[in-house]
């Protein structure tokens, strides 16, 4: 029973750790940046362990060069998830203000508007530029000016089709309506 309540706090834990906003994003953009990072040292440590010095012990260079490949990924995977987490963030709080009416649209125009920014920032995190400040963070005010375009277009989408929609219903209201004529009496 008590093995039972631990598995129950560890799903409570865990359910509640997804519904906290960016969560997700922060676990999807640490796992590629890592996978991207690690897969392009590849090459490097292949380099550097053929060309271990003589009287060096290869085993201890292996370890040593896979210690500094997994700090460089870890350190590079860290900081584009939290870049990216905080983007999801600010969508989060922009998205919950926009008619009901528009969500759809500005689900598409976000997607479509913060695809190519994330990659860029994941590509300068494994690119080895860092730290890499996320937007609202000292020197992170670049990416606050591409985060706000990105949540201006979603937002302006959402409005537009927020807009027709209210336009079409009001149409079909009057079409619906039957003509009124007036009589002379």
């Amino acid at each position: 029973q008590q093995q039972q309540q631990q598995q129950q706090q560890q799903q409570q834990q865990h359910s509640g750790q997804q519904s906290v906003p960016g969560h997700r994003a922060f676990v999807d953009t640490f796992s590629t940046t890592f996978e991207l990072s690690w897969a392009r040292g590849r090459d490097q440590r292949r380099e550097l362990l053929s060309a271990c010095p003589e009287g060096e012990d290869p085993l201890v260079l292996s370890r040593e060069v896979e210690k500094n490949a997994l700090d460089a990924a870890a350190a590079a995977a860290v900081a584009a998830a939290r870049a990216v987490a905080a983007a999801a963030r600010a969508a989060a709080v922009e998205r919950a203000e926009q008619p009901q009416a528009g969500l759809q649209a500005w689900d598409n125009a976000w997607a479509r508007e913060s695809g190519p920014l994330l990659r860029q920032w994941r590509e300068a995190a494994v690119s080895g530029e860092l730290p890499l400040a996320a937007p609202g963070e000292e020197g992170g005010e670049a990416r606050a000016e591409q985060l706000g375009a990105a949540l201006a277009s979603a937002s302006a989408a959402a409005k537009s089709a927020a807009d027709d929609a209210t336009a079409a219903a009001a149409a079909a209201l009057a079409a619906s309506q039957p003509a009124t004529t007036e009589c002379a009496a």
